[in-house]
């Protein structure tokens, strides 16, 4: 019996004992082919990354060979443009030497006028902006052009008339029939006694100022221009004459009628100064006074268009409207080439309401070459502002800002457009602005335009103050 479990025993220790063995066995199988894999998967991996590396390398070397074209082709590029700025350089310097020097000193001056005044434009709106509000309006009255106009009017007497020569307008203009030509000629005076000779050099330099300021637009530098000449020779009637002209032009109606009267003191048959103290009456609303010299210079020369424009201004005024429309008729029976007869008759037209023969007359008086450019595009502003087409009103304004910026009645003509526009701000903005460049705003008071503002305190009071500064 124990023979028998001893045996028993033996077979379970040998079948246990191989068990054990296949354990082990299929174990190191299993942990072998694992290794396998993993070593496949590492060499899979390294292929993918040797051909990642090759792909970039390739992309490189074709980023390196684009950039290498662009860099050339940029590089031509900036040879190509050195090469045209060389020829376009090559180009200015052979104009400069061909048109001379003066071309390109004109366009340099009219280079920085432009930009001055752009400038001062830009300066004295920020200041009126900050005053409009604080009713600082007496400072804004002191502040005046007419020191500087006068400081450069010195100058130019200075440097004599060499300087003169060289800025001296040249050519033809067409003529204002309100302004007189120079009627104090140079005869040839014998050189040989020391008070011939001075007076000689005087009468040239009167000569000279004198043409200088007939090519003026401006009347702020006529005016100080003539009075050079009236230095010069105090009883040159032209000049006496011109001088007027100017300051109705820049309403200062008071100096116009002391220097017209003078002209026609001097000269009573003097029918152009007899015709400009009539309109420097009528634009001060002196309309008897008006009427009487009007008529005078009428009688005086029959022929003179320019006093029929006046006396048809007196009489619309006068509201005498049939007799204004036939003499303004008169005017242009005499001179149908006047465009200063034109553009007053369409003022004329503007005025009734027959607008589309304003515009006829404005265009005629544009294509005669009236001489006042900024006062014309002003009209025609004027003109499409009462028919509502603000867009053109704006347009003629910029027209008449280039021909000059320091034209009064542009800024109120869009002080107007702003009223119509209901926009508050900006219109009394342009309102100071107009009224400190000199525009008569209150000779328009009864203009649609300030319906809105017209009792207002502020107003009023800012009209009155820079009334007093311009009417004695």
């Amino acid at each position: 019996m124990n023979k028998l479990l001893i045996l028993i025993l033996l077979l379970n220790i040998t079948v246990f004992a191989q068990s054990n063995s296949n354990t082990e066995i299929d174990s190191k199988t299993n942990y072998n082919t694992e290794l396998l894999k993993q070593n496949f998967e590492i060499e899979k991996t390294q292929l993918k990354i040797d051909a990642l590396e090759k792909s970039i390398q390739s992309d490189l070397e074709k980023l390196s060979l684009e950039t290498d074209a662009k860099i050339e082709k940029l590089n031509s590029k900036i040879e190509n443009y050195l090469l045209i700025g060389s020829v376009a350089l090559a180009i200015i310097l052979f104009l400069i030497n061909f048109f001379g020097r003066k071309l390109i000193v004109d366009k340099i001056e009219n280079l920085i006028q432009i930009q001055a005044s752009k400038y001062a434009e830009q300066k004295a709106n920020q200041v009126i902006q900050e005053y409009i509000d604080n009713g600082k309006i007496e400072e804004l009255i002191e502040q005046k052009a007419k020191p500087i106009i006068t400081e450069i009017a010195k100058k130019i007497e200075l440097d004599g008339i060499n300087v003169i020569d060289e800025i001296k307008v040249k050519g033809n203009e067409v003529i204002s029939s309100m302004l007189a030509s120079n009627t104090n000629g140079v005869g040839e005076i014998p050189e040989k006694e020391e008070k011939e000779i001075k007076k000689k050099n005087l009468n040239t330099r009167a000569r000279e100022f004198f043409d200088l300021a007939f090519s003026r637009k401006d009347p702020l530098i006529q005016i100080e221009l003539y009075k050079n000449v009236l230095e010069l020779e105090p009883n040159n009637i032209a000049a006496l004459n011109n001088v007027g002209a100017a300051y109705n032009n820049a309403y200062n109606y008071n100096d116009a009628i002391k220097h017209l009267t003078k002209a026609v003191e001097i000269e009573p048959e003097y029918a152009i100064a007899i015709a400009n103290l009539a309109n420097s009456y009528n634009l001060s609303d002196d309309l008897d006074k008006a009427l009487e010299y009007a008529n005078k210079a009428i009688e005086k020369n029959p022929n003179l268009d320019w006093s029929y424009s006046v006396k048809g201004n007196v009489l619309t005024k006068k509201g005498k409207l049939d007799d204004a429309e036939k003499t303004f008729g008169l005017a242009i029976k005499i001179n149908p080439n006047s465009p200063e007869v034109y553009n007053t008759r369409g003022y004329f037209y503007e005025e009734t309401g027959k607008y589309e023969e304003a515009e006829k007359d404005f265009l005629k008086a544009e294509k005669l070459g009236f001489p006042n450019k900024a006062m014309l595009y002003n009209n025609f502003a004027v003109l499409y502002r009462r028919k509502k087409e603000f867009n053109k009103a704006l347009k003629y304004l910029e027209k008449a800002r280039e021909e000059n910026p320091d034209f009064p009645n542009i800024e109120g003509t869009l002080a107007l457009i702003y009223a119509d526009k209901g926009d508050r701000d900006n219109f009394y903005k342009h309102m100071i602005i107009a009224l400190e460049k000199g525009c008569p705003a209150w000779n328009y008071i009864d203009d649609p335009g300030f319906d809105k503002f017209r009792e207002e305190e502020k107003l009023n009071k800012l009209l009155e103050s820079y009334k007093k500064k311009y009417v004695a």
